[in-house]
Formats: C-alpha cells, sequence, structure tokens
C-alpha cells in the first residue's frame, strides 16, 4: 500500500457511463507527483486522439495535490486540467477549500472525466459508491443554488465542485466553483466550459477514510514547528486576505488602473481596501484544510449574501481596472461572478475593455442594449456581468473575453487587448517588476501570476534555497530569466504536492518540500531531485502547448504594456529587454530558438 497518498485514480466515461479505477503506481506518482504533473502527464498521452478542448474526447481531470489530506500544512489545493478552449492548447486551474482532501478520504488520487452524457448528470463519489445522477433540474440554475440542493439530496458533509450558466453556455471564462457562498474557484482557462461540454453540473464527493503516513510522529512534529511560523507570517492575511495587500500593491505600481492605462489611484484603492471592508463589514475568517492561516475573511455586505469577501485580484478587476471605489459594487460583481461561474480576472478585464471601448467610440449604447459602461459606473457593470453570465445579447460578444470580442467586432484594437494567449493578464503589472512580464510571456497556461509568483523574490522575499535573499532591480532584464526558470520549478512543485502558493512567505523551498514529502511518503527524495521533478513537469506542459501549435510568437507581452507608462515613475517594459529576457529563457531550459524543448532535453528528462 503507498503511504502518503491513495494510490488509485477514478476513471468515469460521461458517454457510457462506465465506472473504473485504474492504479496510481509508485513510479508515475514519484515522476510527477499529482495535481497538474499527473495531469500534464494523462493529457500528453492522449493528445493524438483529443480532436478539440470542446470535442467529447478532451479528458477533463479533477486532481488533488499528492500531500492534500496530510497534516502539510497548506496542502489542500485542486486542480483541474484539460485543454483549455481559450488557449486551444494546456489549460488548468486551481482552487483551495477541503475538496481535495475529500477526495482523498474517499480513496482516490484523482478523477477523470472522459466522453459526453446524453443529458446533465452529476457525480456522487462517496468513498466506494460512485453513481452518474441526473442533473436536468439543475441546469440552468446557478451555482449556489446547485450547491445547495445537491448537499440536502447527497450528504451535509459533502463538497461540491460545479458550474453555474456560464459553463452551460460554454464561456472561456467559465469557471469550475467549489464550496457554495464561501466560493473557492478554479478560475483560469475557461475549465467550467470543459465541464460544460460534457453535460456535466457538478462532481460531489464525501470520504470517510483516512490516510496513511510514513513518519506521523516526524510530520506532526513539523507540522507544529511550522504552525507557529506561518500564523507570525501570515499575519496580514489572517485578518483581512488577499485584500489587505490593496493599498501597499497600488503604492508600488502594480496595481493595474483603468484598463492598463496606469495612473495613481491611492485614496480609490484605501476606500476599497481589505482593511476598510473589515472594519465596515467583517464577520470572521475561514481557512482551507490543513492550513494555520484563515486568510478567507467572510462579510455580510449589502447587496449580497454572508460570504466569502472579495480577494485582491477581484478587487483590482473590478475596481481599479473599471475606476470603481464603491466596495458594495465590487462584492456585487464578485458575487455575480460567483454565481455564474465567471473567472473575475478576466470578466473584470473584459468589462473594462468595455468601458474604454465605449469611450473611444467603437461600441455604442445601442450595440450594448442600451448599457451606458462609462468608468466606474456600477449599474452597468453589474448589467453586463448578467448579459455575459448569461450569454444574452451583448454577452454572446463579450462571454468569450476580449481578445474574441475583438476579433468579432473586426477592427484592429490590439493596443487594447491586455492578454496572453487568449488569457486576460491579472491584477500585477508587469511594468512594476519586469521579471513578472517575462512569467506572463512564457507561462504555460497564458498570462498567470501564479505560474512563478516572481514579483514576490523580485521585491526581496527571501529563497535561500534558490540562492536568492535579497531584492533585485525591478526594472531591468538582468537575472529575470534565471529567477523565472527556478520559480516557474518550483511552482509546478507546488501545484504537484497541492500546496498553496501563499506558502511562499514562509519560503517553501524545494528543501521543507522534501522534507514533507519523504515524511508523507517514505522516499528519500534531495531537494536537487524535486527539482528535476519540477522542471519535468513544467516541461510536460510546453511539450503540450508545442504539440498544439504554440511557438515563439506566442510568447508575447501586450503592446500596452510595451509602450505605455504604468505613471510618471514607472515606463513600460523595453521591447528589446523582454526579447533579451525571452533568449536567456530559452537557452536556460534547453529549448531552440523557437521555443520548444529539444529531443535531448524531453529524453533527459524522461518525456521523450
Amino acid at each position: 500500500m503507498p503511504t502518503g497518498y491513495a494510490g488509485k485514480l477514478l476513471w468515469v466515461d460521461l458517454t457510457s457511463g462506465t465506472i473504473a479505477t485504474t492504479p496510481l503506481d509508485e513510479g508515475t506518482a514519484m515522476a510527477f507527483l499529482g495535481g497538474s504533473g499527473l495531469g500534464a502527464k494523462i493529457i500528453r498521452e492522449r493528445l493524438a486522439a483529443i480532436r478539440g478542448p470542446l470535442d467529447p474526447s478532451n479528458p477533463l481531470c479533477f486532481l488533488r495535490g499528492l500531500l492534500c489530506g496530510t497534516a502539510v500544512p497548506g496542502s489542500n489545493r485542486t486542480t483541474v486540467c484539460a485543454l483549455s478552449l481559450a488557449t486551444n492548447a494546456w489549460g488548468e486551474a486551481r482552487a483551495g477549500g477541503a475538496w481535495a482532501p475529500m477526495l482523498k478520504y474517499a480513496g482516490y488520487d484523482g478523477v477523470i472525466f472522459t466522453g459526453k452524457a446524453a443529458q446533465p448528470v452529476y457525480a456522487w463519489i462517496e468513498n466506494d459508491h460512485v453513481e452518474i445522477r441526473p442533473a436536468d433540474r439543475l441546469w440552468g440554475k446557478g451555482f449556489f443554488e446547485t450547491d445547495a440542493r445537491l448537499l440536502a439530496e447527497t450528504h451535509a458533509d459533502a463538497i461540491v465542485a460545479g458550474i453555474g450558466q456560464a459553463g452551460e453556455k460554454l464561456s472561456r471564462m467559465a469557471c469550475v466553483m467549489f464550496e457554495g457562498r464561501y466560493a473557492r474557484s478554479a478560475g483560469r482557462t475557461g475549465m467550467g466550459a470543459v465541464m460544460g461540454s460534457k453535460n456535466l453540473k457538478a462532481v460531489v464527493v464525501r470520504g470517510t477514510g483516512g490516510i496513511e503516513v510514513a513518519d506521523r510522529k516526524g510530520l506532526m512534529r513539523r507540522a507544529a514547528a511550522y504552525g507557529t511560523k506561518e500564523k507570525s507570517k501570515f499575519k496580514r492575511n489572517f485578518e483581512l486576505g488577499t485584500a489587505g495587500g490593496v493599498a501597499a500593491t497600488e503604492a508600488f505600481g502594480d496595481m493595474p488602473i483603468r484598463n492598463f492605462l496606469g495612473g495613481r489611484w491611492a485614496e480609490q484603492a484605501e476606500r476599497v481596501s481589505g482593511q476598510t471592508m473589515f472594519k465596515k463589514y467583517g464577520k470572521h475568517e475561514r481557512s482551507c484544510l490543513s492550513c494555520p492561516s484563515n486568510c478567507t475573511l467572510v462579510v455580510d455586505i449589502p447587496g449580497t449574501a454572508l460570504g466569502h469577501a472579495p480577494e485582491y485580484e477581484t478587487i483590482g478587476a473590478f475596481g481599479s481596472m473599471c475606476e470603481c471605489d464603491r466596495i458594495e459594487v465590487i462584492a456585487q460583481c464578485n458575487d455575480l461572478c460567483n454565481d455564474y461561474g465567471l473567472d473575475t480576472i478576466s470578466a473584470g478585464n473584459t468589462v473594462a475593455f468595455v468601458m474604454e471601448a465605449f469611450e473611444k467610440g467603437i461600441l455604442t449604447e445601442a450595440a450594448l442594449d442600451g448599457i451606458r459602461p462609462t468608468w466606474g459606473n456600477a449599474e452597468a457593470m453589474v448589467a453586463l456581468l448578467h448579459k455575459m453570465g448569461k450569454r444574452e445579447g451583448i454577452g454572446d460578444l463579450l462571454a468569450d473575453g476580449t481578445r474574441p470580442a475583438a476579433e468579432r467586432l473586426g477592427k484592429d484594437l490590439s493596443d487594447m487587448l491586455v492578454e496572453v494567449k487568449g488569457i486576460e493578464v491579472p491584477m500585477h503589472d508587469p511594468r512594476a517588476f519586469w521579471s513578472n512580464a517575462l512569467n506572463y510571456a512564457v507561462a504555460n497556461r497564458g498570462a498567470c501570476h501564479m505560474e512563478g509568483v516572481t514579483f514576490t523574490v523580485e521585491s526581496g522575499l527571501p529563497f535561500p534555497d534558490l540562492g536568492y535573499t535579497a531584492p533585485m532591480d525591478r526594472f531591468i532584464p538582468d537575472g529575470k530569466a534565471e529567477l523565472n526558470t527556478k520559480m516557474h520549478d518550483l511552482m509546478a512543485l507546488y501545484d504537484g504536492l497541492g500546496i498553496c502558493k501563499f506558502y511562499i512567505v514562509v519560503s517553501y523551498g524545494p528543501t521543507a518540500l522534501a522534507e514533507w514529502l519523504n515524511a508523507c511518503t517514505g522516499w528519500k527524495m534531495t531537494p536537487e531531485d524535486l527539482m528535476r521533478i519540477g522542471e519535468r513537469i513544467f516541461t510536460a506542459k510546453r511539450a503540450i502547448n508545442v504539440e498544439r501549435g504554440l511557438t515563439r510568437k506566442d510568447d508575447y507581452l501586450p503592446k500596452r504594456l510595451l509602450t505605455v507608462p504604468q505613471r510618471d515613475d514607472i515606463g513600460p517594459v523595453s521591447p528589446h529587454g523582454m526579447e533579451r529576457m525571452l533568449d536567456e529563457y530559452y537557452h536556460l531550459r534547453g529549448w531552440n530558438a523557437e521555443g520548444a524543448p529539444t529531443e535531448a532535453l524531453l529524453k533527459a528528462l524522461d518525456l521523450a
């Protein structure tokens, strides 16, 4: 019997209704871990047979990190992966909470859905009992109602992963949502659309088993020691969630303003910060399973139900990007996105794009179904989200995000688009941290700050394991390719193990990760072994993108970020600097000039 993980994968063919299990052998677990590492292996092995992101042949993988459900602090992340409708290549989205540990307690390391159900269904997994049930009555319902009804129908202690109307309507920004009003979101690359394409409304899990670890006493000692350290390091998150960093991020120039046109937003940022929100509307905090940091702020804001407060990304997307400084409106937008199952980053970017297009006369009130989306117009923001979530009227144009909208408008709007590989840029402006400019360009799932989280190290967060103990000059290309290489591999390990990436604040490097992994599994991994696994995982995803036709031309930074200053003291990213960083990154990776891993590298990583 394996220790530290379940050793079993669940396969559900929605076309035939066939349910089967296969072993997760130790060699595969050691080579790819779990989460998106295992997902990359599964997708790549079947890539030639996948006819497209919305085709039934596209496997939809719900995979938990290898260490989820153990006492390792922060080990609770679920990865949902498949080919992405948004990128037409590798797609993955991650969420915290308790769904992944619950799947492990049911006895599985992952569940993979193939085929397409003839009618809407949901999966009910309770230990060894797996059942596909009708979901016709839930089709067309939002996620909040879906969650409540499925818990009443299955078990109050179960955890629901599901989609709202956006996933049913195949929106490219559709999420997979978890845990009802407490709203954990696997939010990027449109995994909700893949789920909707399979007529799969939800996956409900309840597990009552346990998990064996190799060194229980040693693991508990480590967890207790780290718990004290983490609570101290997580003080701001413990009290306010990521919203606690709004004002500081704006001061750094890292918070995008007005569809990335730039400027200052200091007073407004204070008005929508976690500090202000907690003082006015805060109730209590929550945490994900196996985590000492209660970084989920629960709020009771007028116009919304008691639940998860808007996080930093959502505040940026509907606040500074749209020039709305009313936390009540931002919370309402957050609530709508969670219920429809819309990614708040892409949705906020799209609303900001519409506001700029309206200001420039590219979109008119008549074309927008009578909506007048002037900057900061709360009524217009809410109206646009309803249209996008239901894919009605102008919402049909906008539900797939900014690039498809621009293409359908038939105009060259490249100077207004801020996306990479079809994924809108998150709320960390790369003009403030040039390492993040390179990260956005080469990240496997499109623009993604969490793929490398390089800006934290660039600003001085220590990672002695990787050789970083002091801040870097954030406006030059020097050293940024090497930083991205190391952090991409490290973050691939976080994903494979199921570790929350907020744990970078306690410098969870490869040494600490190896200690946790060995205590759980009994393996003898060294930090160097782990970093090699991280490289394998990252390269496997890149190989999928290459096989789907992506090349160097797709590793770009949007024109606006290369030509428009962020503010008076922060200029655009140098195009020459971008090319230099890209060349250096490819060289360090062992990729060719077009960004493809060489055959020699694939062979060395056992990926040939």
